[in-house]
């Protein structure tokens, strides 16, 4: 009886296949939502928050108490960083998937940047808006749309207003400056609505990735 040398496993169950995304796409609606519900409760808070700012900063009161303003202020960089990791998570299996379905499609910045074109300063000012518009690409063919633009707009938009209005506000005040927190409520009300503005806009942008993701899936079986 002659041997027959193994063929070994069949190449096509060792080659990488797409998995589907959609756990992960709920989980980064779901956190930029409460990332931005965050946002709305903190703009409502911040106005009797500036007028009890302004008491304490007219008066030598030494009775400081932490208002709602604050408790709700530390909840920022929690839902930052829930919100970078799964919605990190949920970018990269799309970027794998993309390159999996559709191997043709140039990518102009390797998948690392999936994580880290969002921390990285300076860098973080337009990557993750390159990120998301490579993993909006069409297979076929059509304009991204423009709806990435105006999402990445608002975030930078509130990304300033946040910064430059709040550093003004805190040098007004470390400078004793009457009525340095006049504009507080005023700044994070604008921030407030940009983050909503984002939110509805990330969510559309979000379904239409995973719509085309499912396109691509049902066309390679």
């Amino acid at each position: 009886m002659s041997y027959q040398p193994s063929q070994g496993p069949d190449r096509r169950l060792l080659s990488p296949r797409a998995e589907p995304a959609r756990g992960l796409m709920s989980a980064a609606i779901i956190v930029a939502a409460v990332f931005a519900a965050r946002e709305v409760v903190e703009a409502g808070l911040s106005w009797p928050a500036q007028d009890h700012m302004a008491v304490v900063a007219n008066t030598d009161a030494t009775n400081v108490f932490v208002t709602l303003y604050d408790l709700v202020n530390l909840l920022w960089l929690p839902t930052l960083i829930g919100a970078y990791v799964v919605t990190c998570r949920w970018l990269y299996r799309v970027r794998v998937n993309a390159e999996i379905l559709n191997p043709d499609v140039h990518y102009g910045r390797r998948r690392w940047w999936v994580w880290a074109g969002w921390v990285v300063p300076f860098v973080n000012l337009g990557m993750p808006y390159e990120i998301v518009r490579d993993a909006s690409k069409d297979p076929h063919n059509k304009p991204t749309a423009p709806r990435i633009n105006a999402w990445w707009t608002c975030l930078l938009l509130a990304f300033f207003i946040d910064c430059l209005g709040v550093s003004a506000i805190s040098i007004q005040a470390d400078a004793a400056v009457d009525e340095a927190y006049a504009d507080l409520g005023l700044v994070q009300t604008a921030n407030a609505v940009l983050y909503v503005v984002a939110l509805v806009l990330w969510i559309r942008i979000i379904r239409r990735i995973d719509r085309l993701q499912n396109e691509l899936m049902v066309a390679a079986r």
